[in-house]
């Protein structure tokens, strides 16, 4: 799945720019891809992307995808338990449908863990302690009282700046994966901040891509997030945490088991969330469109 990954990347990165891109889509859109899995036992596979490129992992993407698959297109999941396996660059994940008023899906995720934590960062505002965590991705994790600011509306372009501030300064850095060969870097920041709900424990704003702000709490974010705590003895086995987005919505994160990647101890978390379908588009491009790709306006 990641030389499909590759091989859409330099073949029709094209299509990416044309859907993510104004006027089809914005600045921070994101999107999935649905491809054949090489695996026998999944169900289908997963491309991610965004504005800027590709991702290995995307939770709320698998989550959305799911949804679709079980409510549009009539999927019955090999697995006689109804589990859907999902192949994405990443590895494989299983979703498992909750039924209810409401669908919700939840998510094995791929092995989660801490890279290494209180990595200083020089920004604008000072030395800045983060995290770095593995899910699927490399995110670092920097906390909103030490950027000085709380996550709200009016705090995101200055939160947003501070961030591309630390994601510029982790890049010549790189972080080699146990199983998983080359060189990787961290692609996505995550700034945490006391939760406004009573039901979660964080609030989180993510800044990925070349600015761009998710608008879920991040559900691989909140997978990475679980590996890290549990590393960090905050979290234990079957423990569950709920992460607040910017609007209001929630994902719940729970720590399923250890493993090993490698020889580094790691976790296997659940992420679930609930996504709706909210319509149905047919894109057309004309021949004459000086702008095929689209455009962007940061």
């Amino acid at each position: 799945m990641r030389e499909k990954k590759e091989f859409f990347e330099h073949t029709y990165d094209d299509i990416r720019r044309f859907l993510m891109h104004e006027p089809r889509g914005h600045k921070d859109m994101f999107g999935a891809v649905f491809t054949d899995s090489i695996r026998d036992e999944c169900d289908f596979g997963l491309l991610f992307m965004d504005t800027d490129g590709y991702l290995d992992f995307c939770g709320h993407g698998v989550i959305a995808a799911v949804t679709v698959m079980l409510k549009l297109m009539g999927l019955k999941a090999k697995d006689k338990g109804g589990i859907v396996r999902v192949e994405i660059p990443a590895g494989v994940v299983s979703a498992r449908p909750i039924p209810g008023e409401v669908l919700s899906i939840a998510v094995e995720a791929v092995p989660s863990f801490l890279v290494e934590a209180g990595v200083r960062i020089a920004t604008s505002i000072g030395s800045i302690p983060v995290d770095v965590a593995y899910s699927g991705n490399y995110f670092a994790f920097v906390k909103a009282s030490d950027l000085g600011l709380e996550i709200n509306e009016n705090n995101i372009p200055r939160l947003v700046s501070l961030a591309m501030e630390i994601k510029t300064q982790l890049h010549p850095r790189t972080w080699n994966h146990p199983e998983i060969p080359g060189e990787h870097t961290v692609d996505l920041i995550e700034v945490l901040d006391k939760p406004l709900r009573s039901d979660a424990q964080m609030r989180t704003l993510l800044v990925y891509g070349d600015g761009q702000v998710a608008r879920d709490p991040c559900a691989s974010g909140t997978c990475a997030k679980v590996g890290m705590e549990v590393s960090k003895g905050n979290m234990k086995i079957g423990d569950e945490i709920v992460c607040e987005g910017i609007l209001g919505t929630i994902y719940k994160g729970k720590a399923i088991r250890t493993c090993l990647v490698g020889s580094t101890p790691a976790v296997i978390p659940e992420i679930q969330g609930r996504t709706f379908i909210t319509g149905m588009d047919q894109f057309m491009l004309e021949d004459d469109d000086p702008l095929p790709t689209g455009w962007l306006i940061r």
